[in-house]
């Protein structure tokens, strides 16, 4: 946050300094081309230690990110195409009441062979639309 707090501070300079041009004369441009290039560096080396201390040093919960996915609105979008809009319409009052969506086809009848397809997460992250063969 402090890269970022600095390198708008610097854009503001750029800015500023672009409004003192006389008749085209652009004197601001060393400062520009000065401040571009440490807000290049700037975002750069922030970025890393980004990377180092904190994007590689996290593991994620698997089963609470099982859990909050499968109790997503947002799957019913993705199944839609794979049990059809009727069951998708109950299916989304069904995940109103707070039920993963693995128990609310359950109730739909749907058998745990056709759930564990249907919940399948390389195919429902993979490009396009689901295929319906299920």
């Amino acid at each position: 946050m402090l890269a970022s707090a600095q390198v708008i501070g610097l854009d503001t300079s750029n800015s500023y300094a672009n409004l003192l041009g006389v008749f085209e004369l652009s004197i601001a441009i060393p400062l520009v081309g000065y401040n571009i290039v440490s807000q290049i560096k700037l975002l750069d080396q922030a970025l890393e230690k980004l990377s180092e201390y904190v994007i590689r040093r996290i593991t994620p919960l698997r089963e609470r990110l099982i859990e909050l996915t499968e109790k997503s609105q947002a799957l019913i979008t993705l199944v839609s195409p794979l049990i059809g809009y009727d069951k998708a319409a109950e299916l989304s009052k069904i995940l109103l009441r707070g039920v993963s969506i693995r128990q609310a086809l359950r109730e739909l009848g749907f058998s745990e062979e056709d759930i564990n397809r249907i919940l399948d997460p390389r195919r429902l992250t993979s490009p396009g639309i689901p295929s319906k063969n299920i």
